[in-house]
């Protein structure tokens, strides 16, 4: 077992740094939001009464995923942590743009570009959200993530290039 962890461990290894690459940009975007302490109409009255959007708009999955973050059934504004899983989530969306659109290998200039999924005026939007920041850049992860199975067979093959992120959102 301890050899499977550090196997694990080994293949990780050359993503810990480009991930907090990208997560030291997001949450530098982020510290703005946090510092400006905005409150939207979702979040002033879940933030009061604590409620959920599971029986109205159909927000199960940002329900429950509220609910495992609060340990509650009643959502509780832990403000800053949510943001910054969001950060976490986006870096790890970029840093798979970028591997996979490197050829396989990790670089900085396009981890830089990959940087502004999650620095587009409208990501910063979401971003804003207290309660459902981290499902929007979930959201923005399960689009990209299908990329990792995309397999290149030969470099000849012209016609077998990743499609475009802008295709799969």
């Amino acid at each position: 077992m301890y050899q499977t962890f550090t196997t694990k461990i080994k293949i990780l290894k050359p993503f810990i740094k480009p991930f907090l690459l990208l997560f030291a940009i997001y949450c530098l975007a982020i510290f703005t939001i946090v510092r400006a302490n905005y409150l939207y109409i979702d979040d002033t009255g879940r933030a009061i009464t604590g409620y959920a959007w599971d029986s109205d708009f159909n927000r199960f999955t940002s329900s429950f995923i509220g609910r495992i973050l609060s340990t509650n059934t009643t959502l509780i504004d832990i403000a800053p942590l949510t943001q910054w899983l969001a950060a976490a989530l986006l870096a790890v969306a970029g840093l798979i743009l970028a591997y996979v659109y490197c050829g396989r290998r990790i670089k900085h200039l396009p981890l830089i570009g990959a940087s502004f999924i999650g620095l587009a005026p409208f990501m910063l939007g979401c971003l804003e959200y207290r309660f459902d920041s981290p499902c929007m850049a979930l959201s923005i992860l399960a689009s990209i993530a299908p990329l990792l199975f995309w397999h290149i067979s030969s470099k000849e093959d012209s016609g077998n290039t990743p499609p475009s992120p802008m295709v799969l959102s």
